[in-house]
């Protein structure tokens, strides 16, 4: 107990308590315990209030990784981890209001990649010929060298949704 405390960096009784050791790559302190390699606020949490209850994580108040202050802990379900991880902004893909329709509202996804086969105008032209010209998906998809379900997507408006054209 002495050895896992002594690792610790406390900022008063209310602030975190900084993990001073080791950290593992996602930037949580690693500390030693009972012959395994733990994270160390799970450490503090059993330390302070005894074992973690089976199929539930301890989460941080505080949202700081490094922190084993005792106060700033508390169990939670994995659903709970990533309902506070989306919350927080920390999840690692965008959704909701951080996903690229809402910051890039002007663009569709194709336009934002650049490896994208196709641009807007090209799009615009695909569906004029399908919708005012009569011409097949099979034969569009062979001219623009995209499959037919990619060009069923387009006429559709699950790709490129954005762009007008479509009856």
């Amino acid at each position: 107990m002495d050895r896992f405390w002594s690792k610790v960096r406390k900022d008063g009784p209310g602030g975190c308590w900084l993990w001073t050791a080791s950290l593992c790559s996602s930037g949580y302190g690693s500390f030693l315990f009972e012959g395994r390699v733990e994270r160390a606020h799970r450490v503090s949490w059993v330390l302070s209030s005894g074992d973690v209850p089976a199929g539930l994580c301890v989460l941080h108040h505080c949202d700081n990784r490094r922190c084993v202050n005792p106060a700033h802990l508390y169990v939670g379900t994995k659903k709970d981890n990533a309902r506070d991880r989306e919350e927080r902004g920390r999840s690692n893909h965008a959704t909701g209001l951080r996903h690229g329709r809402h910051t890039h509202p002007g663009q569709t996804a194709g336009s934002r990649n650049g490896r994208a086969k196709l641009r807007e105008r090209d799009v615009a032209l695909l569906l004029k010929k399908h919708f005012k010209q009569g011409r097949r998906k099979a034969d569009l998809a062979r001219e623009y060298g995209l499959s037919k379900t990619t060009v069923g997507h387009i006429v559709s408006g699950k790709l490129w949704p954005k762009v007008e054209g479509r009856v």
